[in-house]
């Protein structure tokens, strides 16, 4: 219960009113109720898994244990992780609503293929880019 009021139902509303805002300076006629973007003739919920904070948690889990790297440096790079993944989010937000709008028959492979596995992709690469410009205290 309290990661559900405390931290999705909170992350998972500013997603969806953030990107609503974002889609509407396009032109398009949308709003954002609670957790979802609606539009007339689309909708899309932003919900648990959407939200990108377990891809955050793995990141800045990963940057935090990993030995021998000055503390300031970790948080440094697991804020920069954070913004880095927040924004692709947005991004895949607002790809998955337009695909919603105008391609549904490839929503599926969007959402659940695509973006998970550049998700991934870029998580790891993110840490292995932030691990190699570190310098350790032997």
């Amino acid at each position: 219960m309290f990661y559900k009021e405390n931290i999705e139902i909170p992350v998972d509303s500013f997603y969806a009113n953030f990107c609503a805002k974002l889609i509407s300076l396009l032109g398009y006629e949308v709003h954002s109720d609670s957790y979802n973007i609606i539009h007339p003739d689309n909708s899309l919920q932003i919900a648990k898994g959407c939200d990108a904070v377990l891809p955050v948690l793995l990141l800045t889990s990963t940057i935090f244990i990993f030995p021998g790297i000055a503390l300031n440096q970790k948080f440094k790079g697991a804020i920069t992780g954070l913004l880095l993944l927040a924004t692709v989010n947005i991004i895949r937000i607002i790809s998955l609503f337009f695909v919603g709008l105008y391609a549904k028959s490839w929503f599926d492979f969007f959402h659940v293929e695509f973006w998970q596995a550049l998700f991934i992709l870029l998580s790891v690469w993110y840490f292995f880019a932030w691990l190699s410009r570190q310098k350790t205290s032997s």
